[in-house]
């Protein structure tokens, strides 16, 4: 095998494993990117309440986020999904570059390129690989003997210099990235090196300078997450469990380094430190070893930089390879700290089609509530701020409080929790709608003693059983509802559930050319999708998004009224199931007694619709399975929908 191939072996691997999680959505990268919009929109970071609020944990993300958006790019979401697939490829491009051109080097390679977090994370989105990436090339950078190359020196400059530079960005990707800067500096000024001095003070100036600038702004030290995620925690919680779960699925990379390898403890400093912030922070619900994959990647590189590889025997060899094959099959835990698991047996015969699907709406049942039901300019309350806080016309008050810092401090003071929520929220008018969450029957959902609340609506999600209060009568427009689903459809174009209801809400106030015209495009840019996919069915007879893959199909239908300016730009699509070859025939019939048709359908048949025979201003049509041959069975189901006359 030619080393040259290695890298680009690597990032195939990558996505072949990484591909199925494309499709995902992670509701705190929405909180980013609302602030990123408003922050392009009108030069303020601050949340949609009016409250300037450091509430995003990567500054550095935010800004790129935020970049895209003011240079009239679309759809930030993909922007940043496409990002951490870059950072994840090139962290694993480099990775192959510095591991040694050995047996052992590549057996190291296999393992950290199988380990489920760097796919997982890579595709999912998130920041997570974007700081992995600036760690892996700091300190493998700062500890390889001789720098990036050979000679020291690297198309970006010397070794200390790119090293700092990483580190440096690091800091403002995420907070702890400032304790790798301070440590990466403090090893750099032992060794004494001239250039190293003279890149501390001036990198050391700039981070400076960043964060007085940032706590002038803000008005605070500590990002608000960190009040909630660290400052809050019980030190000896439940993450020290779903810690050391983690750590046993590192068993292949972490046998391949201790065998494979002279030790070096300098190269663990990264792993540590991820190591620290992990047990200091909550238990991560995200799950997938977010917190330790940074500090994996950069101690794995960084260590077969600096560390001759041993020369082993066959059987050893083939040991590494079996715990590597066994490490690789396991997912770390979520949350629920239930143990690890098995790996998804995600279909990896044809990663493609995964990025032929549309992305999921994290949220989607406190989105649509929230949009139905909210007034205009109303203020909400709930937990789960990220999708939400993209809904145009609402105010989202985070009962949780990384969105709000006067509720993450009040959470601080359990004795005067409940004073301080109640001054926090004095002359403040009530919010038109609560909801508290139950995560289980043995739950309980967060208090607000501050607040006079009717009975409760139980509804079920999929993560446990949602309380819902409606304080107000009052409820948005159906104008207002079509605003609200169009600016969330164009913010976050490629979000599948997004696209359904917009598209839905087009239908029901009689634009149905303009639905068809979104779902025609839809089903092109996402073939694969199969809730896109029912999309023009729906159009027809509207069904939930829940019965998308088993939509209504009986054998007789009548379709939604279809306005007489839209007849002339709409056709009908027929389907039958089963589909024998000859196909199955179809009549159709205006509601007014207009002329009936009969249509021979084979496969996805689209007709113009029949020529307007009614008086009034809207019509029906009406589908039914027919059988005018001997011996044929009629079809099991008749799916009828609306799609553009071409």
């Amino acid at each position: 095998m030619s080393w040259r191939l290695l890298p680009l072996l690597a990032v195939a691997a990558l996505v072949v494993l990484g591909a199925p999680a494309w499709p995902q959505q992670i509701d705190d990268q929405l909180i980013t990117l609302a602030f990123a919009h408003e922050w392009a929109a009108t030069g303020h970071l601050r949340w949609g309440t009016g409250e300037v609020v450091e509430a995003c944990s990567s500054f550095l993300q935010l800004s790129l986020a935020t970049a895209w958006i003011a240079l009239g790019g679309e759809d930030a979401n993909l922007f940043v999904k496409r990002l951490a697939v870059l950072c994840g490829c090139a962290t694993v491009v480099f990775a192959a570059r510095r591991v040694p051109r050995s047996a052992v080097g590549l057996v190291l390679l296999l393992a950290l390129v199988t380990w489920e977090p760097i796919a997982w994370w890579s595709f999912a989105g998130m920041e997570t690989t974007i700081f992995a990436l600036l760690l892996t090339v700091g300190w493998a950078t700062l500890l390889s003997p001789s720098g990036l190359t050979p000679s020291g020196v690297g198309l970006l400059g010397s070794g200390p210099v790119l090293s700092l530079a990483a580190l440096w960005l690091a800091a403002i990707a995420r907070p702890e990235g400032n304790l790798h800067y301070a440590l990466g500096a403090l090893v750099l000024a032992v060794r004494g090196e001239s250039r190293a001095r003279r890149a501390i003070v001036v990198t050391g100036i700039a981070l400076f300078t960043w964060h007085a600038l940032r706590v002038s702004y803000f008005g605070h030290v500590f990002p608000t997450p960190y009040l909630v995620k660290m400052a809050a925690t019980d030190p000896f919680g439940p993450q020290w469990g779903q810690w050391g779960w983690e750590l046993l699925t590192l068993g292949g990379i972490g046998a391949v380094l201790l065998v494979g390898f002279r030790f070096r403890p300098l190269a663990l400093v990264p792993f540590l430190v991820q190591c620290v912030v992990e047990l200091r922070a909550e238990a991560d619900w995200m799950g997938h070893a977010r917190y330790l994959l940074p500090g994996v990647c950069a101690t794995v590189v960084a260590w077969a930089a600096c560390a001759p590889p041993r020369a082993l025997g066959r059987r050893s060899l083939a040991g590494l390879l079996a715990i590597v094959g066994l490490a690789s099959a396991l997912e770390p835990p979520s949350v629920t700290l239930e143990g690890i698991a098995l790996r998804s047996a995600w279909d990896l015969t044809t990663p493609s089609r995964w990025f032929h699907t549309a992305l999921d709406t994290t949220q989607l049942e406190d989105v649509t509530w929230i949009v139905e039901s909210a007034p205009w300019d109303s203020a909400v309350m709930l937990e789960d701020v990220g999708m939400p806080g993209n809904v145009a016309g609402v105010r989202i008050i985070d009962l949780v409080g990384l969105t709000d810092r006067g509720i993450a401090l009040a959470w601080l003071d359990p004795e005067g929790t409940d004073a301080s929520l109640r001054a926090r929220f004095s002359g403040a008018g009530a919010p038109a709608l609560v909801r508290r969450m139950k995560y289980g029957d043995d739950s309980f959902a967060r208090p607000v003693p501050w607040l006079r609340l009717p009975s409760a609506q139980p509804v079920t999600y999929p993560q446990g059983t949602a309380l819902q209060f409606r304080l107000t009568k009052g409820r948005p427009t159906p104008e207002e509802i079509g605003r609200r689903w169009a600016a969330l459809h164009a913010r976050y174009p490629s979000q599948g559930p997004l696209t359904w209801y917009y598209t839905l809400d087009l239908a029901r106030r009689g634009h149905l050319v303009d639905a068809a015209r979104v779902a025609a495009a839809a089903t092109r840019r996402f073939p694969a999708d199969r809730l896109l996919e029912a999309l023009p069915y729906a159009l027809f007879a509207p069904f939930d998004i829940d019965d998308s893959h088993e939509p209504l199909a009986p054998l007789r239908q009548t379709g939604r009224p279809i306005p007489r300016a839209e007849a002339a730009g709409l056709a009908l699509l027929l389907a039958v199931e089963p589909m024998p070859d000859e196909g199955q025939l179809v009549t159709v019939r205006w509601s007014c007694d207009g002329p009936v048709s009969t249509v021979l359908v084979r496969g996805p048949t689209s007709m113009p619709l029949p020529g307007w025979a009614c008086s009034d201003d809207t019509a029906r049509i009406l589908v039914e399975g027919l059988d005018q041959r001997p011996h044929r069975p009629l079809p099991r189901h008749v799916y009828a929908g609306l799609t553009l006359l071409e």
